[in-house]
């Protein structure tokens, strides 16, 4: 009984652990500023990397004003799975830390921008990722990208469309997903003899614009 109770304190003291955000030996690093933040909600290791900077850029591009350490700050309190990933992989590397990963990207943007536009998944193999991204930028549309280095395990980076993904780790680049933003279609459809400007419009934004070259009515 008393073995169990010991193994049953270790296992919950394990667990308090893993739900801190960041590996014990880097904790005790930590100066009296990262100690604050993490205090406020922050993980200091969190706050200004690329998904983050990111998500802020983007969203920016939409008039969404909101700091990088802020969604940071969103992403650490609202995503325990990705905490608790992130903290069993920085017992090895505590680089692990600055991770964010797709489905909080996914789920954040949806979370700004759902009521006008719809986050689109791209996946699949290399060549059909930089084919569709090059249509993507061609097209003067928005997405995030995750990229690596072909030749390194754990070169993972998120940039947007219009900062030249495609080049970033020059021909070693590899695309791993794409997260399109892209226009809902309009729910009410204009009346086409009182609002003849309003209709064509609506026939342009929803059916034309991804076949016929942009004009301007």
């Amino acid at each position: 009984m008393l073995n169990f109770r010991k193994t049953l304190e270790s296992i919950t003291l394990s667990l308090s652990l893993l739900s801190t955000g960041c590996n014990v030996i880097e904790r005790i690093k930590e100066d009296r500023k990262q100690t604050e933040l993490r205090k406020q909600g922050y993980n200091p290791y969190h706050l200004s990397v690329c998904g983050p900077n990111s998500l802020s850029e983007l969203l920016a591009k939409f008039n969404i004003k909101i700091e990088e350490k802020e969604i940071s700050k969103e992403i650490i309190l609202n995503y325990p799975k990705g905490n608790l990933l992130r903290t069993i992989l920085s017992f090895m590397d505590n680089k692990a830390t600055m991770i964010t990963w797709p489905w909080e990207i996914k789920e954040t943007l949806e979370k700004y921008l759902k009521d006008n536009y719809e986050i689109i998944e791209i996946t699949g193999q290399n060549e059909k990722l930089f084919k569709q991204l090059n249509k993507i930028i061609k097209k003067d549309k928005k997405a995030i990208v995750l990229i690596k280095d072909k030749n390194e395990l754990f070169s993972y980076h998120w940039m947007l469309s219009f900062n030249n993904p495609l080049n970033f780790y020059g021909q070693n680049t590899q695309l791993c997903a794409i997260y399109l933003i892209d226009e809902k279609l309009s729910r009410k459809i204009p009346n086409p003899i009182a609002n003849k400007d309003e209709f064509i419009l609506f026939l342009y934004k929803n059916f034309c614009h991804a076949i016929l070259p942009k004009i301007t009515l």
